[in-house]
């Protein structure tokens, strides 16, 4: 493990380039994406609406639970409170991932939806870059098998010139370099304090607390 800051020097600057960005993750149509050829965009609507965490989360089946996780902090160093919110009931995650949609905060309390992206909530991580702050995440793929992905944050979505997506083995048969570079992927290393969070809904009204079973 002791070349693994080495290796992160000479891969992560490669992430960006087309060969990463063919590996599976999400780029739905609301995300701003750069192609590393045509540098083609698809930018986000430019809509601010209510915090969304505070309306009651209508599951997809009838039993599934309500609840849901979210994380909190200020994701792109503007001194407001940016949110990742869950798009899953918690009782219909599969091993506590889920699809979230990363809303930038605004000092009247609006929300704007800048993507989606697939990941464990306990994973999420902010880097202060000198371009700007940076976040990173793991999604799992399979048992043994996910992807560390990065994208520079914008007000006009998530940028993945500065970023992309790279697959690892983790677990106990995973690699050395896989478990290595998969656990930078947690809030505790995040540049910018981030907390997980998980609702409890009365009737209409959603509340929030802290919570460590978010965890991949």
């Amino acid at each position: 493990m002791k070349f693994l800051p080495l290796f992160l020097a000479l891969v992560i600057p490669l992430l960006g380039v087309d060969v990463f960005l063919r590996v599976k993750h999400r780029c739905p149509p609301a995300t701003i994406i750069y192609d590393c050829g045509s540098c083609e965009t698809k930018p986000v609507e430019d809509i601010w609406i209510d915090d969304p965490s505070l309306a009651p989360f209508v599951p997809l089946m009838e039993y599934q639970s309500p609840e849901r996780y979210r994380v909190v902090g200020d994701f792109n160093g503007d001194g407001i409170d940016d949110l990742a919110l869950s798009e899953d009931s918690i009782s219909g995650m599969r091993g506590n991932f889920s699809g979230y949609s990363i809303y930038l905060g605004r000092a009247d309390g609006k929300f704007k939806k800048i993507g989606e992206i697939e990941a464990c909530a306990s994973s999420l991580a902010i880097e202060k870059t000198v371009e700007g702050n940076r976040l990173w995440w793991y999604a799992r793929c399979g048992g043994g098998f996910g992807h560390v992905n990065c994208a520079m944050i914008g007000e006009q979505g998530l940028d993945r010139r500065e970023g992309g997506s790279l697959g690892v083995y983790v677990g106990d048969n995973g690699t050395d370099w896989g478990n290595g570079i998969s656990s930078f992927c947690n809030v505790s290393n995040s540049d910018v304090p981030l907390r997980v969070e998980i609702s409890k809904t009365v009737g209409e009204t959603v509340t929030w607390t802290s919570t460590t079973s978010a965890r991949f």
